[in-house]
């Protein structure tokens, strides 16, 4: 799924993760939320966005991944009570963080909806309750000030050109 596919317009009627069968779900108290698989949008003209990584090879790039199909060992878990304000808003702008300016494939999105309310969802895991990039986990935060300091670097100590904020 690229930018031009993403449901502007469309009020957000659930949000789900992909959980792994020994992850808990969430805490409802949490800023930020860390997730192994998967998170999907269900929106209110009957479309779904899911989002999930993608594990990078020899030919491409690391990044998040739009699409695909729940992967079986898998479960799904509605969180929508955990993310009320976003529920029935509509989704109205799109911020992309990449990790330099030639890649292809963002690191982050940050879904913009009517209203002012953020929800991002970036590659990262949660360490210490720190957020911490990793390539093959999620996190998911409507914490303006988290997602602004969240700048991740990768092995290589290159840091990112802009924050998981966009």
């Amino acid at each position: 799924m690229i930018y031009e596919e993403l449901p502007f317009g469309q009020e957000l009627c659930k949000i789900e993760y992909e959980l792994l069968d020994w992850e808990e779900p969430p805490s409802p108290v949490a800023v930020v939320d860390g997730v192994a698989m998967a998170v999907c949008f269900q929106w209110s003209d009957l479309s779904s966005t899911r989002v999930t990584w993608r594990n990078p090879s020899y030919w491409e790039e690391e990044g998040l991944r739009f699409g695909g199909h729940k992967v079986e060992w898998t479960e799904s878990v509605d969180v929508s009570v955990r993310w009320p304000s976003f529920v029935g808003a509509r989704l109205e702008a799109v911020a992309w963080s990449h990790s330099t300016a030639s890649t292809r494939r963002a690191w982050s999105v940050n879904l913009v909806f009517v209203g002012g309310k953020h929800l991002v969802v970036a590659l990262g895991e949660l360490k210490d309750g720190v957020p911490s990039y990793t390539p093959d986990n999620l996190l998911i935060t409507a914490s303006e000030p988290v997602a602004k300091a969240y700048w991740p670097s990768n092995e290589d100590g290159h840091v990112t050109e802009s924050p998981a904020w966009g």
